[in-house]
């Protein structure tokens, strides 16, 4: 119920962003690059799933210097086995089963701690032979990348942003204190927002920390529900029991982490696209303690 209702809200957020961060135009072809975090389409994130081993991440890095195009791709912590390996596709939507997909290639694994890599170069101009169909590596955004075992099983996917002249200016990192909503319900609350963007890397964090909330009850961090219970599904699967008054909700996606709110399935691949996004800590009963929004770059 809360991620569906960001839908229209980060569609608009979205708009925004590409405007603000689009530097070039697609002919500009010089100088370009972008680095994109491969995250896990299931939704694990390591905050609160990694206690069993280590989670997969990696990264897509497009580049665009003079004649020369080039895509990298690392993938960590996939030690397999694979019955098949590991393929590269490109699909037109980021949800797998649903996209139009091409084939592009297959990773290398480079050591025995789960390390798979590709490369792909093109030094006449054009995006490199693998990605038929496409002039430049400019065409590819608003495409999906997917580390796949098979057509139909994605272990990792990465939405592709607009190729800009020096990504590492879009870097930012910002705290914003949450408000208190009703001081009846957690009397000593407090909150904030953090948002971080590494440009170099494409990783983006998203954390949002409570205190002081009464003592063990489990609190959902999402949109504001206007008073409507939480459902059971969402409070168990994203809640988090305050045994101590604190509730804290982390995603990285530099670690592989779907952001909040739908994540890539919402279109929503850095925090730029989550800017503004308004953001409540609710108990599950539908008690809303504190009130915020994610940060964007400070003027």
């Amino acid at each position: 119920m809360i991620l569906a209702a960001i839908t229209s809200v980060v569609t608009a957020v979205i708009f925004v962003s590409v405007l603000l961060c689009a530097t070039t135009a697609r002919g500009a072809s010089f100088g370009l690059s972008r680095a994109l975090p491969l995250v896990r389409p299931d939704g694990t994130t390591v905050g609160h799933d990694s206690a069993s081993g280590p989670l997969a991440y990696g990264t897509v890095k497009l580049e665009i210097r003079g004649s020369t195009q080039r895509v990298r791709i690392d993938a960590s912590n996939l030690p397999g086995p694979f019955d098949k390996g590991l393929a590269v596709y490109i699909g037109d939507a980021p949800q797998m089963t649903n996209a139009v997909l091409q084939y592009v290639g297959v990773l290398a694994k480079t050591d025995t701690n789960g390390h798979w890599r590709l490369t792909m170069e093109s030094k006449n101009n054009q995006a490199p032979p693998q990605f038929v169909g496409f002039d430049s590596l400019t065409d590819l955004v608003g495409f999906t990348f997917f580390v796949a075992t098979d057509q139909s099983n994605a272990v990792l996917r990465a939405n592709v942003s607009q190729l800009v002249s020096k990504p590492a200016k879009l870097s930012y990192r910002t705290r914003l204190a949450m408000d208190v909503v009703d001081p009846t319900l957690s009397a000593n609350c407090s909150g904030y927002v953090l948002a971080r963007y590494n440009g170099r890397t494409g990783g983006s964090v998203v954390i949002v920390h409570a205190n002081g909330l009464n003592r063990s009850n489990r609190y959902v961090a999402g949109l504001p529900t206007d008073g409507v219970p939480v459902s059971d599904e969402e409070c168990d699967e994203f809640g988090k029991l305050a045994d101590k008054g604190v509730a804290i909700y982390p995603y990285d996606s530099g670690k592989g982490d779907e952001l909040p709110y739908g994540g890539s399935d919402a279109q929503i691949s850095t925090v730029l696209d989550m800017v503004g996004v308004p953001v409540s800590v609710m108990d599950c009963f539908g008690g809303e303690h504190l009130s915020g929004s994610v940060p964007g770059p400070k003027k």
